[in-house]
């Protein structure tokens, strides 16, 4: 669980990092959350690695006024989001990276990921 403030209007292609996830745990949930209207017309997109996991059936998403959570969850098929339990063989890092800006200033935007090592 991490959280980031937007200092300025990221760039297409910025990228937020979050953590660092161990190789061959297991995903859960991860939930994307900001506090403000954040990419109205631009997206983020969650990855783990190399890994996308995806919400709301793609792996980047917008986060527009109104729609300010976003999740990945058990029970999900892959035609709506990854689908859990997500393996991530060689894990890495968890990064947000922005395509298209649209961002305010001073907007936080929160990951939480839940996962377990086997």
């Amino acid at each position: 669980h991490d959280s980031y403030v937007t200092t300025g209007t990221p760039a297409t292609g910025d990228v937020i990092t979050f953590g660092r996830l161990p190789a061959q745990c297991r995903v859960w949930e991860a939930i994307v959350t900001t506090s403000a209207t954040n990419h109205a017309s631009g997206t983020l997109a969650l990855k783990c690695g190399t890994v996308a996991i995806k919400m709301g059936g793609t792996a980047a998403v917008t986060y527009p006024s109104g729609t300010r959570n976003r999740s990945f969850e058990h029970g999900q098929t892959a035609a709506t989001a990854s689908e859990a339990p997500l393996v991530l063989a060689d894990g890495g890092l968890v990064t947000l990276t922005s395509a298209g800006a649209a961002s305010a200033t001073g907007v936080t935007i929160t990951v939480t990921v839940k996962y377990t090592i086997d």
